[in-house]
């Protein structure tokens, strides 16, 4: 669970680091480099989907953290704690989105 944590709250700061932990200094982690420099959000995106989220919830959970939780768990309390972390600071909120679909 605390290793998930890490891996989310990594992938959501430090795309490319998160991705060398994961995958080593292959062609994944450059691909992510190149994404994350570019503009950050293509980097997250990219760790994600290689860790395995759906595409559809993976660009909700990078733009709307509670919408990606409410399609993968419904209106339970989950959403709801995204809902408020989201509405407090959004990183907090996309984070704990990833962390749960993850």
């Amino acid at each position: 669970m605390v290793e998930k944590l890490c891996r989310a709250i990594l992938g959501v700061l430090l795309p490319p680091l998160a991705m060398f932990l994961e995958r080593g200094c292959g062609g994944d982690f450059w691909i992510n480099l190149i994404l994350t420099i570019l503009l950050w959000f293509p980097g997250v995106f990219h760790f994600f989907h290689v860790m395995g989220v759906e595409c559809v919830k993976n660009i909700l959970c990078l733009l709307i953290p509670p919408v990606g939780v409410f399609l993968d768990r419904g209106c339970a309390v989950e959403f709801w704690l995204s809902l408020i972390l989201t509405i407090l600071l959004w990183v907090p909120g996309m984070i704990y989105s990833y962390y749960l679909l993850m």
